[in-house]
């Protein structure tokens, strides 16, 4: 998990967190269940008066019969992560769940070479309660597509002009 965080600043007294997340695959249990539980432990942590997004591909989905093109992909369980942090009672909200009209756009896609398309909806925003107060609109950026992904964007607003000046790593 990397992250950006902002210090607080006019328009955002609690400054912003901003995680990425790139879960292994459901395929490598071992793997999957350690970082399953590092990650809800992380979030424990968290402190949610902090708007927080976190972000990045999860590698599974809450709704499996929503999310996934295929029949396999109808089949699979729901991801145990996402159905902890986004279950009853928990602070976080899917961003694009909640502010996209469905269907909603899928964040992945392949064409094996029989032509067959596979797609889902794995690459996620999730926000706490104090991020989504800022959020205006999320959209997913259909027309690029870097090794299947495509990118998850939202929009936020706040109460002073801010900006962010990105570095790259």
């Amino acid at each position: 998990i990397h992250a950006v965080s902002l210090p607080p600043r006019p328009g955002l007294p609690h400054g912003l967190l901003l995680p990425s997340v790139y879960a292994p695959l459901q395929l490598q249990p071992l793997d999957r269940s350690r970082f399953d539980l590092a990650m809800q432990e992380l979030c424990h942590t968290l402190d949610m008066q902090r708007p927080t997004l976190l972000m990045g591909d999860f590698n599974g989905s809450l709704l499996p019969s929503r999310d996934y093109l295929s029949e396999s992909g109808h089949r699979r369980p729901p991801c145990p992560l996402l159905a902890a942090l986004l279950g009853p009672g928990t602070p976080w909200v899917d961003v694009q769940a909640s502010l996209l009209s469905p269907p909603l756009p899928w964040t992945y896609k392949n064409i094996d070479s029989a032509g067959k398309t596979s797609a889902s909806r794995i690459d996620l925003i999730l926000a706490n309660q104090a991020a989504l107060r800022l959020v205006v609109s999320t959209t997913v950026l259909c027309g690029i597509n870097h090794g299947g992904h495509s990118p998850v964007t939202v929009n936020l607003s706040l109460d002073a002009p801010t900006s962010l000046t990105w570095h790259r790593p």
